[in-house]
């Protein structure tokens, strides 16, 4: 009896530490709610592209025209735990083959520089990023894509979410109340891109999260493309996923 006790305990340990480490969003309620789905060893996978309306409303970050592909991608374990990592992952668009972007070489390029934004005056804005938990609830149906769908049976599940605070202009030493270094403009994309992408751990329950991919110069809007996907980097047992462009430009 002890044995099992301890052994439950460990697992209750392990699913604590995977819940509360774990990067992402929350998962649609099926496979059948993403445009593409396959089945793959313990899991169903399945991937959606963002549109540009998307992508302003998934971030605060402005991702929208700026040279990057940004895929929704969910697993559905079929067995207690399973491995992802977005290293399993490339995107082919036409004769290119593109592995996923790490959120700190995003925010690089999308923010370069290290100061912190001025007013026209010149003083400091900090911009500090935050977080929150939430509790999503889906009806039974077809989702929408808005987190709502028809029907009755409700489903959801717990996310998280980002954004960022501005403070400014600020004193010499830090505003009161509020320590005199917080993590620059930059530093802040990161943590949200960070947050939201696809995890890179072992998983016990649906879970979903974003790719980000840069974009080739030929790359169009209304270009499908192919999600490759070598689970734990076996490249013989590769799944391929033609994902159509996003219908909401």
């Amino acid at each position: 009896m002890q044995l099992k006790t301890c052994s439950f305990l460990a697992y209750l340990g392990l699913a604590a530490s995977l819940l509360t480490a774990q990067n992402g969003i929350s998962p649609r309620p099926s496979p059948a709610d993403y445009p593409v789905q396959a089945t793959i060893p313990n899991a169903a996978l399945a991937a959606t592209a963002l549109s540009p309306a998307q992508m302003r409303s998934a971030f605060t970050t402005n991702l929208s025209g700026k040279g990057f592909i940004v895929l929704e991608v969910a697993f559905y374990p079929t067995q207690p735990q399973m491995n992802i990592s977005p290293s399993n992952f490339q995107l082919k668009v036409g004769d290119h083959f593109i592995r996923p972007s790490d959120p700190a070489v995003v925010a690089h390029v999308l923010r370069p520089k290290d100061d912190s934004p001025t007013y026209s005056s010149g003083k400091t804005v900090q911009v500090v990023p935050n977080a929150e938990i939430y509790h999503e609830s889906y009806p039974g149906g077809v989702y929408n894509g808005n987190g709502n769908a028809n029907g009755t049976t409700p489903r959801g599940g717990w996310g998280t979410g980002t954004g960022v605070s501005v403070y400014g202009p600020v004193p010499a030493g830090g505003a009161s109340g509020y320590p005199s270094q917080y993590p620059n403009d930059r530093g802040a994309i990161e943590a949200e891109l960070t947050d939201k992408s696809l995890p890179d751990n072992r998983i016990l329950q649906p879970t979903a999260g974003f790719l980000y991919f840069s974009a080739p110069s030929h790359f169009k809007k209304d270009m499908p493309v192919e999600l490759d996907y070598s689970p734990e980097g076996n490249t013989s047992a590769a799944v391929h996923l033609t994902v159509p462009p996003p219908a909401n430009k």
